[in-house]
């Protein structure tokens, strides 16, 4: 259980993921700082949102950069931490973090790797049924009032509890894709912008980078990097200071990234 330090990122630093960034964000704004909307409009609003698409696609890092730019205190768990954990133990914890999530209102309560909640499996074993109904009895225990949302994090959508995507508990869901091209072009221009380039065409890179999340393509970038380093330093001058007039002669190329595809092992 951890109280989640402010992070510097901003929504400007990642790319790809507008749509999925402003729905979590109407969920969180509507439920915490304008309750009255929903209620004018006559919806209620989830106590809890599910995001969930393959690993590196943004879904954690979302929801950290959200609790900084809004204001909130975040905490999160690891649902894998709470599987390990014995029976008393686990509840303790549960509705531990559930109270100081409460005494820090407004506050987001991240639950991080709910893929290892084991619903997919066969048959669902009485230990992944008990952990379930700890959880769901602490998302019960919160009210309106409370100013608490509660956002669960999985790879695979198909290992949660059903009763958990019930409306009034993680009844908000939103599903993050393996970026397209013009994503990864997004994400390119970002992670390029400080990057002395030459002569790189990024719609090229976003072409044949299909398949990479966003972790990949941040990757990839740091080590064109690194390619374009050994091209002007070799291995023994990094044990010295690298003159100034070597370093401003140093540009990323084409064939650095080209290199580097082949080096993180994606084409």
């Amino acid at each position: 259980m951890d109280r989640v330090t402010a992070t510097t990122m901003t929504l400007g630093d990642i790319g790809g993921l507008h749509d999925e960034a402003r729905r979590v964000r109407e969920v969180v704004e509507l439920s915490l700082r304008q309750p009255q909307v929903a209620k004018k409009l006559g919806v209620s609003i989830p106590k809890g949102i599910l995001l969930y698409g393959p690993q590196g696609t943004g879904k954690t890092l979302i929801a950290k950069i959200l609790a900084h730019e809004i204001g909130l205190d975040m905490f999160t768990i690891k649902w894998s931490h709470v599987m390990a954990m014995n029976d008393e133990v686990s509840m303790n914890m549960l509705m531990d973090i559930f109270t100081k999530a409460r005494e820090h209102a407004p506050s987001l309560l991240l639950i991080d790797d709910m893929e290892s909640m084991g619903y997919d499996q066969s048959p669902i074993t009485d230990l992944v049924r008990k952990k379930s109904a700890q959880l769901i009895y602490a998302l019960d225990s919160l009210n309106d009032d409370d100013r608490v949302v509660v956002i669960g994090i999985t790879d695979k959508i198909g290992t949660i509890d059903p009763n958990l995507k019930k409306h009034r508990r993680l009844g908000a869901r939103i599903e993050f894709r393996v970026p397209d091209e013009a994503g990864r072009k997004s994400i390119l221009e970002i992670q390029t912008r400080g990057m002395p380039l030459e002569n790189v065409n990024l719609d090229y890179v976003a072409k044949v980078s299909v398949g990479f999340m966003g972790t990949d393509i941040a990757a990839l970038c740091r080590e064109a990097t690194l390619c374009a380093l050994r091209r002007h330093v070799p291995e023994s001058g990094l044990a010295h200071e690298i003159p100034e007039a070597t370093l401003s002669g140093i540009h990323v190329s084409e064939p650095d990234f080209q290199a580097a595809l082949r080096i993180i092992g994606k084409k």
